[in-house]
């Protein structure tokens, strides 16, 4: 009977190791996400259309927090990060036709969030 509690102890030492090694590892290899128009910008801009293309006066509360969800948790740091979200808004901008007033004002209007990326962006503003 002790040698199999001796085996069942060594079995969950042996599991407890293995559990926090792939916990250290998972935590150490978090990199923040990459901002694609797939996973966030769209859905980002989507919440906000009514206000950008001009048919509403505010925008949505949902479309403030979901820009700021996107300011706080993009490595806009990085220059692949600034450009990859820059031409994803100007994709969109143009195919949606936001007014330009509005797009330069959403920042402002959402808590005056520095956003890093304007919302309705020329060919120049997405090679800085």
């Amino acid at each position: 009977m002790e040698k199999k509690m001796m085996g069942f102890s060594s079995f969950l030492c042996v599991s407890g190791l293995v559990f926090f090694i792939i916990s250290f590892n998972t935590v150490r290899a978090y990199q923040p996400p990459r901002a694609t128009c797939e996973n966030c910008i769209r859905g980002l801009l989507d919440l906000c259309k009514t206000y950008l293309v001009g048919e509403v006066d505010r925008p949505h509360p949902s479309c403030c927090f979901a820009l700021t969800f996107a300011y706080q948790n993009f490595d806009f740091t990085r220059h692949e990060t600034r450009q990859t979200v820059c031409r994803c808004i100007r994709k969109i901008a143009v195919c949606d036709q936001y007014k330009p007033d509005r797009a330069k004002k959403l920042p402002v209007v959402c808590f005056n969030i520095p956003f890093p990326v304007p919302f309705y962006p020329s060919d120049n503003d997405c090679e800085q």
